[in-house]
Parts: C-alpha cells; sequence; structure tokens
C-alpha cells in the first residue's frame, strides 16, 4: 500500500506503475462559468472517455515517459498538441 502524498522517486515508478490510459478531461464550459464549483460541468455522460486501450509498461519504458504526446483533432482541425 502507498499512503496518500508519498513521493515516488522516478527510478521506483515501475514498482508502483503498471500502465498507462488516456482520457480526455470534458467540461461544459456554459455550466461551469456560470457556477462557482466545476463538479457539475464535468459529470454528464460521455464526459471523460477513457481509452479504448490500456498499455502495460516494461521498467524499460518508463525512460521513454516524456517523449509521449496527445494530440486532439475536431473535424480535421489540431486543437491539442502537448507532451
Amino acid at each position: 500500500s502507498l499512503p496518500v502524498g508519498t513521493v515516488v522517486e522516478e527510478r521506483d515508478l515501475p514498482a508502483y506503475v503498471a500502465g498507462l490510459v488516456i482520457t480526455n478531461d470534458v467540461s461544459a464550459r456554459e455550466v461551469q462559468l456560470t457556477k462557482t464549483q466545476f463538479y457539475e460541468s464535468k459529470s454528464y455522460p460521455t464526459f471523460t472517455p477513457t481509452g479504448p486501450y490500456l498499455a502495460l509498461l516494461e521498467p524499460e519504458d518508463f525512460t521513454h515517459l516524456l517523449d509521449l504526446r496527445l494530440k486532439l483533432s475536431v473535424n480535421g482541425e489540431l486543437r491539442q498538441d502537448r507532451t
């Protein structure tokens, strides 16, 4: 077990992380901007789509984590491109 707040050193990540999955944190801006709390704007069906793949990692894969990119296109228009 790993208590909340524990700092895991980079060299120890393979002992605690089994894999990666992509999610998309979706918000309904028209709801979020009119409320003081974001919870409702992130709680609609289909929000925060996940997957469809889980990539299991080998210890040597951890040296490449900072090379990963996430790109998001909407109707062919690039909206997000981040590491």
